[in-house]
């Protein structure tokens, strides 16, 4: 009986194994690049994304300030975009500055097999059939844009409300902007605060990274409760990797989840940044219907660290917006 129970115990941790590695395997992480035609009034772009047969949804914000965009001679190029491993995806890209948003871009397919004559992840293509130059899809509804459900927020450029700014394991903090952040002690429920007195790169703000919340690779994570009025939120998390055992991709993988969704899943700091000691943004919408906003930052190798948390609600328009601005042209992605 022994030896019989020895097996099934060994047999149960093999299946525990496998699943876990099928949940690794169901998502990767890809490079997604596009070239803007070089127009300086860009604050930045929206990705959306699409199944085969789906609609186009907005996925991600990122904005050129303090976010992990790399710019080289082609053009700009996201370096850790995730994508699902077990289904068509279909990506494409919008550009947006104080007057408005452009239309999208041709789009990049995912996972194709190449029998509708679609370029898939790995052709040199041109632009994809199903995005004309309206950047509406045929069958599909265009982005929306009316400020409804998970519609994108209004342009940048206007001052945002935010209802938190917390800096992670620091002390009451007023950033080079003039906004002022408040300590996370109050809203953590562990972790450990921890600081580094390091110079951080693409930042004016060294002190707010100087600063973690940290947990070891001996715990899960820690988590955030924070009350606020139910409602649409961009939720931006501030990172950097300042541990020198880490400096390259892989080393250290974090999940975020808000509201009790993954919002990052296996997170590489070091290679969203670039580098060690490089500030990292990360942008995602979330939504709250409960009166509170729950976000976990879940380690999945390594420990897990965070250096700031923004909640942003809604957006102010600038009081006089220049009518002699218009919206960016259409970018266009660029296939690996």
């Amino acid at each position: 009986m022994k030896y019989h129970g020895q097996f099934f115990t060994a047999l149960v941790c093999s299946l525990f194994l496998l699943l876990g590695l099928a949940n690794q395997a169901s998502a990767r992480l890809e490079t997604l690049s596009w070239d803007d035609a070089g127009d300086e009034s860009i604050v930045g772009f929206r990705i959306y994304k699409r199944t085969q047969s789906g609609n186009f949804a907005l996925d991600r914000e990122v904005q050129i300030e303090g976010s992990s965009l790399g710019l080289n001679s082609n053009g700009w190029f996201l370096p850790s975009y995730q994508v699902d491993d077990l289904e068509i995806q279909v990506v494409a890209i919008s550009a947006f500055n104080e007057a408005g948003e452009s239309t999208l871009s041709n789009s990049r397919r995912f996972n194709d097999d190449d029998a509708d004559g679609y370029p898939n992840a790995s052709d040199s293509a041109p632009n994809d059939p199903s995005i004309p130059s309206s950047g509406s899809d045929p069958g599909t509804e265009p982005p929306p844009d009316d400020g409804g459900g998970t519609s994108p927020p209004p342009p940048g450029g206007g001052t945002s409300a935010a209802s938190y700014r917390l800096n992670a394991g620091g002390d009451d903090y007023v950033d080079a902007a003039g906004n002022p952040w408040k300590a996370d002690a109050p809203y953590a429920n562990t972790g450990i605060a921890t600081e580094k007195s390091v110079n951080i790169s693409r930042t004016p703000d060294d002190s707010l990274y100087q600063t973690q919340r940290w947990s070891t690779s001996r715990q899960t994570g820690f988590s955030y409760a924070l009350p606020i009025q139910n409602g649409d939120y961009r939720l931006r998390l501030h990172f950097v990797e300042m541990h020198t055992a880490y400096n390259y991709s892989g080393a250290r993988l974090t999940d975020v989840r808000a509201e009790g969704t993954v919002v990052l899943s296996n997170y590489d700091i070091f290679r969203s940044a670039g580098a060690l000691n490089t500030a990292v943004v990360e942008e995602v919408l979330v939504q709250v219907n409960d009166g509170t906003l729950n976000l976990d930052i879940l380690q999945n190798k390594s420990g897990t660290v965070i250096s700031g948390i923004e909640v942003i609600g809604s957006e102010i328009a600038p009081e006089d917006p220049d009518p002699s601005l218009d919206p960016p042209g259409q970018p266009t992605i660029i296939f690996p």
